[in-house]
C-alpha cells in the first residue's frame, strides 16, 4: 500500500513538472515569436528625435555622449550604443532634474488622488505630480559622468552630431526620460 502511493506521489511529480515544462516553453516562444512580430511593424523606420548617454566630455558647446542610445518616438527599444557630439545654442533649454522630498512628493501624490476622484464626471485628465523638480542650468553646469537626455527637432537617426532642442540632466541613479 505504501510503495503504491509512493509510485501515484512520483508519477504525479513528473506530471506537473511536464506540464509546467511544456507551459514554460510555450510562453517562451510566444514571447520569441511576439518579439519578431514586432521587429516586423517597421520599428526600425521610426524617426529617432532622443537619445540617452552618459557625458564623457565638454568642450565650448559641445558635449561629446559616450555610450549613447537614440531611441525612437513611440517605443521603448533603442539603437545601438555609440559616440554622440551634441552642440547646444541659445535656444537649447537645460534642465537639471532634482529629487523632491519624500514627505512632500508624498503629499502632492495625496493631492492629485483627491483631484483625479473629484474630476472622473468631468473628462479633464489630471496631470500627477513629478517626483523631481526641474531647475534651469547652463551647459557649464553639466558635468562628465552626468546622464543626460537630449531632444532634437530633426530625426538623428543616421546623425553623429546634431543641436539639441532640450537637455535633461538625470538624478544620480536615474535614467528615465520625461517630457
Amino acid at each position: 500500500m505504501i510503495e503504491h502511493k509512493k509510485i501515484i506521489s512520483a508519477v504525479a511529480v513528473i506530471a506537473v513538472v511536464v506540464i509546467f515544462t511544456n507551459f514554460f516553453i510555450y510562453i517562451n516562444g510566444s514571447k520569441i515569436k511576439n518579439k519578431s512580430q514586432t521587429q516586423n511593424l517597421g520599428l526600425e523606420q521610426l524617426e529617432q528625435h532622443m537619445a540617452v548617454g552618459v557625458v564623457e566630455k565638454i568642450s565650448g558647446q559641445e558635449i561629446t555622449l559616450s555610450n549613447a542610445k537614440k531611441i525612437p518616438e513611440n517605443t521603448t527599444s533603442a539603437t545601438k550604443l555609440e559616440s554622440i557630439t551634441v552642440t547646444v545654442d541659445q535656444s537649447t533649454v537645460i534642465e537639471r532634474f532634482v529629487g523632491k522630498d519624500t514627505l512632500v512628493f508624498q503629499k502632492e501624490l495625496e493631492d492629485f488622488a483627491k483631484k483625479q476622484k473629484e474630476s472622473q464626471n468631468t473628462n479633464i485628465p489630471v496631470m500627477p505630480p513629478e517626483p523631481f523638480t526641474r531647475v534651469k542650468i547652463g551647459i557649464n553646469d553639466i558635468k562628465a559622468g552626468d546622464t543626460i537626455v537630449v531632444f532634437s527637432t530633426v530625426n538623428i537617426k543616421k546623425l553623429s552630431s546634431f543641436t539639441a532642442k532640450e537637455i535633461n540632466v538625470q538624478p544620480t541613479g536615474m535614467a528615465t526620460t520625461s517630457r
